[in-house]
């Protein structure tokens, strides 16, 4: 398998049947209608000059501010067959933090209590509720959470929050926690914690994998990173990161992270074209019964 990066991904060979390309770069807006030989129209999706389509594997690293341009490439890439370890679902999920909890609480798995609110005045009755210390900060915006310790300076902040104009977060700590941050390759995790300010590998016990891969299967990526809480053998997922941080990770762990993920990468992409045949093979069968 040949892989070209922006990122130093290094070129690879693979000895299987044929020729695989994967592309891991930055997106560049560029999408265009068509018609096919039919005479129907569509999309093409195009980064400086390069039909994207004719990749095997496309990895988009996005920005926030392409979030929605990205949202609909991964849908037009998905229609015509190119794989992608992250869907266009898990675009929404890595840029709106309020809807990781509601998405995995719908799901039945544990979530923090969060509240949502346009103004203060939505948030002011139900704060009152809440567990302090609490977090408060913008659905759009990972950087400027604050720690809030009482109700009294909560109110504070949202006064401060309100005047930008934006939906407002405030969620509850999971009690005696630290902070993580889980790297998930396919089925693999490798997972840091922050204990007293410094980063140190942590081993996950197999409820805490059991959750992972279940989290990250509800979100869409098999390649991302989550972060959290964690509490002795309990796990609360807060955000999703699409573009994980392997190089900052990788310092922790003897284990080439890259190369896992080309493997997996290369996992994936078989496993998707068995899905494609066999899903045609089913719809001629079918149009054979009649």
């Amino acid at each position: 398998m040949h892989c070209w990066s922006c990122e130093s991904w290094r070129d690879r060979d693979s000895s299987h049947r044929g020729r695989q390309k994967a592309l891991f770069q930055g997106i560049v807006r560029a999408l265009f209608p068509s018609q096919d030989r039919n005479g129907c129209r569509r999309a093409e999706s195009l980064l400086q000059g390069i039909d994207l389509s004719e990749f095997d594997i496309v990895i988009p690293r996005v920005r926030r501010s392409d979030a929605d341009f990205a949202y609909v490439l991964l849908g037009v890439l998905e229609d015509l067959g190119v794989y992608s370890p992250i869907s266009r679902d898990s675009i929404l999920y890595g840029f709106n933090e309020y809807l990781i909890p509601f998405i995995l609480g719908r799901a039945g798995v544990e979530t923090l209590t969060t509240l949502l609110g346009s103004t203060r005045a939505a948030l002011e009755k139900s704060i009152s509720r809440l567990r302090f210390p609490v977090v408060v900060k913008l659905p759009h915006n990972k950087d400027g959470a604050m720690i809030v310790d009482s109700e009294k300076i909560a109110r504070c902040v949202l006064d401060t929050l309100e005047s930008l104009g934006e939906p407002i977060i405030v969620q509850e700590m999971l009690e005696g926690s630290e902070s993580f941050s889980i790297l998930y390759i396919g089925e693999r995790t490798y997972c840091i914690e922050k204990h007293n300010g410094t980063a140190r590998k942590r081993k996950l016990g197999i409820e805490e994998k059991r959750t992972a891969r279940r989290m990250t299967s509800l979100l869409g990526a098999s390649v991302c990173q989550l972060n959290g809480m964690i509490s002795g053998d309990r796990l609360v997922v807060i955000d999703l990161n699409i573009n994980p941080w392997v190089h900052r990770l990788q310092e922790h762990f003897k284990t080439n992270l890259f190369e896992k993920i080309l493997d997996h990468l290369e996992s994936g992409y078989s496993s998707s074209r068995r899905g494609t045949i066999l899903d045609k093979f089913l719809k001629w069968f079918e149009e054979m019964r009649w």
